[in-house]
């Protein structure tokens, strides 16, 4: 069965085995498909496979074991290989075979046993690099010792020295086993076994050359009563967590953790409401134990209790100041929810735990391209959180809303923009990038702009047709040129006249000169008017005159 949120649901159809099943584990493969290994009632209890493919149940190969099948486990790497281990009872012998498709399973390491002797108890796991572990009770050594083992891809090594040292002179035959790594692919052993009294819980660690014990051997159930069903595993830290049938108070099943110096209970002395057998236990992603066992006091059926350590974040709300922005624009995102045991949100682009891109309740981002940003509660005892994504539209251009007024003969446009080019007819006029241009001829002006976050637009044409500017002949008797004007304008007259310069804003630059010359090379580019008056102050012409 699978729980789904709210409910468990069984995963394909109930009862799928041909008959009954025993000795059963299951495992996940890529994608949604599950692989179920078992004792086979229906054929004389021998080892068989399933695999559940999102549609249906079906056998995987033949029979996987000559005689009856105890203990069966089944592991599924990384690249998708699948792997079956058992103790078959016709030997008592341990086989370890692996599947290679179209209904085949082949030895791994050749043979047919990893150990010529009986075997009991076998648990087998994958490390972090895929390397097949096995522990199992080598019952050749008398009483029945604990004996690790992995396979190298050629052949079956021992993990340190053949046996676990708390199994050693003296000590009972091991049973219940268990098997976990650490963060650092570390091996841990949980067991029980008799050392002058009822059997106990013990538990060790392979150090990278000695096999070490964890706390006190045999340190079982309340006040060191006997404990079976044992289980393993070990968080991110390396602490490790048990699972077992607790005598001490009346068969219930018990969750401990070694604190460092010793093993203390997890949420009290007793998670089972009645006798408990069969305990599993897993962590999730943030350390939270989850613990499976029968249950004598819920109608013989199965129990799923969890434990929470350390309460994950909340699925956060995410904002952010624009969804659309320009090349270089920045943008403000904001993540707000329950934080619980994480420190603060973490913010990613491109990918849940892609590349950071800082963190806090608000970041500021300028993405150059379309990107989709994460962000999930991270810190404390928190290492994973639920993700949530916000994606900014990058465009480079966008209607900015560009207008352009016209005073006399200036051309303005809003001064907020980062870069202006104004253009005639549509081409390109040589040094008009400021806000405002001094128009010099007839025509159709538009202006373009950018931001500084490099959105670009262009406003309307504005036609020009009210300006005229050349050299002029006013009645046969004056005459002005050239126009336009770079140093000097040169006025011929009939008669004595006043020549006066001013600005578009009717501000006099200056007044001509004897001889009728004006100098105009210190005055700035642009359009201006030239006036003439006679003696009596009459105005006889104002003309256009450009200076560039």
């Amino acid at each position: 069965m699978k729980f789904d949120g709210a409910d468990w649901k069984s995963v394909g159809t109930p009862g799928f085995t041909p008959g009954l099943a025993h000795h059963s584990s299951f495992a996940l493969g890529k994608g949604d498909t599950v692989y179920f290994a078992y004792s086979d009632g229906t054929a004389m209890s021998t080892g068989a496979a399933m695999m559940y493919d999102g549609t249906q149940w079906q056998s995987i190969g033949t029979v996987l074991t000559n005689g009856a099948c105890q203990n069966s486990s089944i592991v599924v790497n990384k690249v998708g290989k699948v792997f079956f281990s058992a103790v078959d009872m016709s030997t008592g012998q341990l086989v370890i075979k692996q599947y290679d498709g179209n209904n085949t399973w082949s030895n791994v390491g050749g043979g047919n046993a990893i150990v010529s002797g009986p075997a009991g108890y076998p648990f087998m796991d994958l490390d972090g690099n895929d390397v097949i572990h096995i522990a199992y009770t080598d019952r050749s050594a008398a009483p029945g010792m604990v004996r690790v083992k992995k396979f190298d891809g050629t052949n079956w090594v021992n993990v340190g020295s053949p046996f676990l040292s708390v199994t050693g002179n003296g000590a009972g035959p091991a049973q219940d086993i268990g098997m976990a790594f650490g963060p650092n692919n570390e091996v841990y052993v949980a067991y029980s076994h008799t050392f002058q009294g009822p059997p106990k819980t013990s538990v060790q660690r392979f150090d990278g050359t000695n096999w070490i014990v964890v706390g006190t051997a045999q340190f079982g159930g309340t006040s060191g009563a006997p404990g079976l069903f044992n289980r393993i595993v070990v968080d991110k830290q390396g602490v490790p967590f048990v699972i077992l049938q607790d005598y001490g108070i009346g068969l219930k099943a018990s969750v401990l953790k070694y604190n460092g110096t010793q093993w203390e209970y997890v949420g009290g002395q007793s998670i089972s409401d009645g006798t408990s057998a069969h305990t599993s236990i897993a962590l999730d992603g943030n350390g939270n134990p989850y613990a499976l066992f029968f249950d004598e006091a819920n109608g013989l059926k199965n129990t799923v209790k969890r434990f929470t350590v350390c309460e994950a974040p909340g699925v956060p709300d995410v904002t952010a100041s624009e969804a659309e922005i320009c090349i270089g624009d920045s943008v403000h995102l904001s993540a707000a929810g329950p934080l619980n045991d994480a420190t603060e949100w973490t913010w990613y682009e491109d990918a849940c735990s892609g590349t950071p891109v800082g963190s806090g309740t608000t970041v500021t981002v300028s993405p150059r391209e379309t990107k989709t940003y994460y962000v999930r509660g991270l810190g404390g005892c928190v290492n994973v959180g639920d993700c949530k994504a916000v994606t900014i539209n990058v465009t480079a251009s966008r209607d900015l809303g560009v207008m352009v007024s016209v005073e006399g003969f200036t051309l303005s446009t809003s001064d907020e923009f980062y870069t202006y080019q104004w253009m005639l007819n549509d081409a390109v006029i040589p040094g008009a990038n400021n806000s405002t241009y001094v128009v010099a001829e007839n025509g159709n002006y538009r202006v373009i702009v950018t931001t500084t976050g490099g959105c670009v637009d262009t406003s309307d044409n504005y036609p020009v047709n009210n300006v005229s500017v050349a050299d002029f002949d006013v009645d046969g008797k004056i005459r002005v040129y050239p126009n336009p004007a770079q140093e000097y304008v040169h006025i011929q007259a009939a008669y004595p006249l006043n020549i006066q310069l001013f600005s578009i804003e009717g501000k006099l630059i200056r007044t001509a000169k004897e001889g009728y010359q004006l100098f105009v090379g210190d005055v700035a580019q642009g359009l201006y008017l030239l006036q003439a008056t006679d003696s009596k102050n009459n105005i006889k012409a104002v003309e256009k005159l450009i200076i560039d």
